[in-house]
């Protein structure tokens, strides 16, 4: 891995993304191991090498920490029940042969992600974060593993895709200077590299709050080879189940690219610092309407500054958020852009020579010049109130902790009845006799608790 590229004292090109929702942009200055805010005095550690530039993160890093005790769980639970398959008396030598493979691809993966995210992870408490309450969602969405398959087209087999998405980029540059520019959802940096190497930027800080594919990204071009397992949608053959692939780079890492764990929605640079802004494959993805995104790129870019675009439009949430091209272009422009180049291109897209399954997209690709002021960045709201950001302030007595509460007892209650034999109705008999409540009416209840936190993905 990269060292932290500034020497102490060095005032950083980043600044603080804590302090630019309170007291604007403040920059933050080089330590040995962190960048340090000169205004609130916030720490970002540097870890492997990458800056950690989320608005808390130590937070940031205790919820990794819980996702990777997540991970574990599940994989250990998968791993046995693929076992209690593969002795299973009818199955085909073939078969079992196959269910090897995955065993095998699993203990690597797992190995490979507690390393890769070791940076992340260590110094905290484990035990605490084993026993703290999780998130709603249940342990089954696997959030380390986000993104994860990009290593395998940005790093293995993909050149022709990484070189189709470049070009797509140098098309829409055409006869512009690039200066300082920021890729925000980076992802696992293929393109953010080949821009630097190719196009020549003054510097590329490519951002992403993903560790996994970044981290492996900064171990690839920092010139390591990296060995994972694909898992192919719709394996060719027998031998394409599970493909241990060599992640490495063709060239060396650019001088000038700068890998950082950031919030795309709260850029660490101040105002009007940057001259270009790439944004592949995130506009439609990221947690925020698009008026907000395109309110937060013009704020970091100076006026003249280019916006450069491509990816698909595959918007969610409600039907009024999900925009055409024409409504994209009507907002770029009423944030404070005109549009100097368009264009759509059909791509094929994870195109993996050990799949049977591939699509076809069709890529949107835009430059946009800043030419006018727009109003503030739309900085989503800091989620973290006050007790929590200084844990000497009281936590509120709210209405809402009775209710908490209750539900809490139940799911306790519920779990601690679970002993291999119970069904569903016997443990609503004995929850009932402990909460005094008719067995009848707890039987949905249970069902529902126990199908989300055991069955439901």
């Amino acid at each position: 891995m990269t060292a932290w590229p500034y020497a102490v004292g060095d005032e950083t090109p980043f600044t603080c993304p804590t302090c630019a929702a309170l007291a604007g942009s403040q920059p933050l200055r080089a330590t040995a191991e962190a960048a340090a805010c000169l205004s609130c005095g916030r720490r970002y550690p540097v870890l492997g090498g990458v800056p950690c530039l989320v608005p808390d993160p130590e937070r940031f890093r205790f919820q990794q920490l819980r996702d990777l005790q997540d991970y574990e769980l599940f994989t250990t639970t998968r791993q046995r029940e693929i076992g209690v398959e593969r002795g299973l008396p009818q199955l085909l030598p073939l078969t079992r042969e196959r269910l090897l493979q995955l065993l095998g691809a699993m203990e690597r993966e797992r190995q490979l992600v507690g390393d890769v995210l070791a940076p992340v992870v260590r110094g905290l408490d484990a035990e605490a974060a084993r026993i703290a309450p999780g998130a709603a969602a249940p342990v089954r969405d696997m959030r380390v593993l986000e993104m994860y398959e990009t290593v395998f087209r940005d790093w293995a087999w993909g050149q022709a895709e990484s070189e189709r998405a470049l070009a797509l980029v140098q098309r829409l540059a055409s006869g512009h200077s690039l200066g300082k520019l920021a890729v925000f959802g980076a992802g696992a940096c293929r393109l953010a590299a080949d821009v630097q190497r190719t196009l020549g930027p003054a510097a590329t800080y490519a951002l992403d709050c993903n560790p996994l594919p970044l981290f492996i990204a900064e171990r690839v071009l920092s010139g390591a080879v990296v060995e994972a397992c694909e898992y192919p949608t719709g394996p060719r053959g027998l031998s394409n189940t599970a493909v241990l692939q060599r992640l490495q780079s063709q060239h060396a890492h650019p001088p000038g690219l700068v890998l950082a764990l950031a919030d795309a929605r709260r850029p660490p640079f101040a105002d009007d610092s940057l001259d270009s802004v790439l944004t592949p494959w995130f506009i439609d993805v990221v947690s925020a309407d698009l008026p907000e995104t395109i309110a937060t790129i013009g704020q970091v870019l100076r006026t003249g500054g280019l916006w450069l675009n491509q990816g698909p439009l595959r918007f969610s949430g409600s039907a009024s958020r999900r925009y055409s091209i024409e409504e994209v272009h009507e907002l770029v422009r009423l944030g404070g852009f005109e549009i100097v180049a368009e264009l759509s291109d059909d791509q094929p897209y994870f195109d993996s020579p050990h799949a049977g399954a591939r699509r076809i997209e069709t890529v949107y690709g835009f430059a946009a010049r800043k030419v006018r002021a727009v109003p503030g960045r739309a900085v989503p709201t800091q989620d973290a109130p006050p007790w929590a950001v200084d844990v000497t302030q009281p936590i509120p007595a709210l209405p809402e902790l009775a209710a908490l509460q209750e539900r809490l007892v139940f799911s306790a209650g519920a779990i601690s009845l679970i002993d291999g034999e119970r069904s569903v109705s016997d443990l609503a008999i004995a929850l009932g006799n402990e909460l005094g409540v008719e067995p009848l009416r707890l039987i949905e209840p249970l069902r529902s608790l126990l199908l989300t936190l055991l069955v439901a993905g």
